[in-house]
């Protein structure tokens, strides 16, 4: 019988409740295993998976939802008591509320750190948000909070099942299973449902031991003060200017941004602390220079794991290589406001030549003080500099390919 009547479900109603429930309960465990992973390729893979299977939790809770208002509804059996039913559609409408929430908290998660949202290989879904860090950390907790009261709630319901057919003995278990389920058999039903439903809560449990465990991290170790030796005062404009030709870097105005594919798609990030001298005269040249250093550490990409990695040996290595460099070597005028600049590139302690492309805009405000505004963009590879090695060599996750965007605002 497809069809459910008003006194047991059909076969397609159980189809979708029973796939539905096996998914979220792998889901759940997944998800906690997954947050024990150092970010990896492999991590990546099993985000695929779990946002795949997730999104179709969604199709198949839009399915029920279409099935259940389109055949009968089931009657109430006289072992219920008042109090039961009411409880019983609370749990329904806070479990079916926490099962809508859990994947698109996930979706609006990823959108916002800029991880796709694959659906098993087949083609990628849009992202509902543009990127937003504080966005980001918010659905996080949300995704959450929503995997506690999902094992909160199913643990009720099936609790509740479990006392209809082993206390008061009526049929309420097997109008969702089938009347073959007798004693013994809804016995084993609640063992597998319960190793299930506890396998989560394991994964947490794991986790919990390993960070206790763990190594100071890479972000403790680094310590909160930058690691370059800055000058006083480099948070705003330098008080000091030591040329008529300095120009003074105005940090909050100037930003080291790069773009890089993950997982063929593009995500986006920066190095927040960055300092140098820049000696440039539009009359002279041959005489101008710049010298930059970044501090490796202050990288953000929107995502703490990604950060963490970023940091690590296999990347940037930023506990052995703290710094990267630019050092311009010569500067050409190409024409209006367009030049090129020869310059050395250093990062993991190796030197490679790179030419920058740039525009240049400089006005004068009324007080007498001069404003440049540059911007520069040019592609690199990592892997020229070894940044990503080991399993990150290979480009099928992260690609070679970085597209680097320097925008800077000085004074004179």
């Amino acid at each position: 019988m497809l069809r459910s009547t008003k006194n047991t479900y059909g076969l397609i109603a159980k189809a979708l409740h029973w796939s539905t429930a096996l998914i979220i309960l792998g889901l759940l465990s997944l998800g906690f295993y997954m947050d024990g992973l150092a970010f990896s390729p492999f991590k990546l893979a099993l985000y695929g998976w779990h946002k795949s299977f997730g999104i179709l939790v969604l199709m198949l809770l839009a399915l029920r939802v279409i099935w259940r208002f389109t055949n009968a509804h089931l009657l109430a059996l006289p072992s219920h008591q008042a109090w039961e039913r009411v409880l019983a559609k609370l749990i329904h409408i806070l479990l079916y509320a926490a099962m809508i929430g859990m994947p698109l908290s996930g979706w609006i998660m990823s959108s916002a750190a800029e991880f796709p949202v694959p659906f098993f290989g087949l083609f990628d879904l849009p992202a509902l948000t543009g990127k937003d860090e504080a966005l980001f950390k918010l659905m996080k907790e949300v995704h959450e909070v929503s995997a506690f009261v999902i094992i909160g709630i199913v643990g009720l319901h099936v609790a509740g099942a479990l006392k209809h057919h082993f206390i008061d003995g009526d049929e309420t278990l097997q109008r969702m299973t089938s009347r073959l389920v007798g004693f013994w058999r809804g016995g084993l039903l609640a063992v597998v449902v319960g190793l299930l439903l506890t396998a989560p809560l394991t994964f947490i449990y794991l986790d919990y031991v390993k960070l206790n465990k763990k190594e100071t991290s890479i972000n403790s170790r680094i310590g909160g003060e930058n690691v370059l030796d800055r000058e006083a005062g480099f948070t705003g404009v330098q008080e000091v200017v030591r040329s008529e030709h300095e120009w003074l870097i105005n940090d909050e105005q100037s930003t080291i941004a790069f773009e890089v594919i993950q997982h063929g798609q593009v995500f986006s990030g920066e190095f927040e602390v960055f300092t140098g001298t820049i000696m440039f005269d539009v009359d002279d040249l041959a005489s101008s220079y710049a010298d930059i250093t970044i501090d490796i550490a202050s990288i953000k990409t929107g995502s703490d794991d990604r950060d963490e990695q970023a940091r690590s040996d296999e990347w940037f290595d930023a506990l052995a290589f703290p710094q990267a460099r630019f050092t311009t070597q010569n500067f050409r005028h190409i024409e209006a406001n367009r030049y090129e600049v020869d310059a050395d590139l250093t990062i993991r302690g190796m030197t490679l030549p790179i030419i920058l492309p740039f525009t240049l805009d400089i006005s004068k405000t009324a007080d007498g003080a001069h404003i440049a505004k540059m911007k520069g963009n040019l592609m690199l590879e990592r892997l020229a500099w070894r940044v990503g090695q080991g399993q990150w060599e290979s480009t099928e996750y992260i690609g070679n390919q970085v597209i680097l965007t320097i925008t800077l605002q000085a004074f004179q």
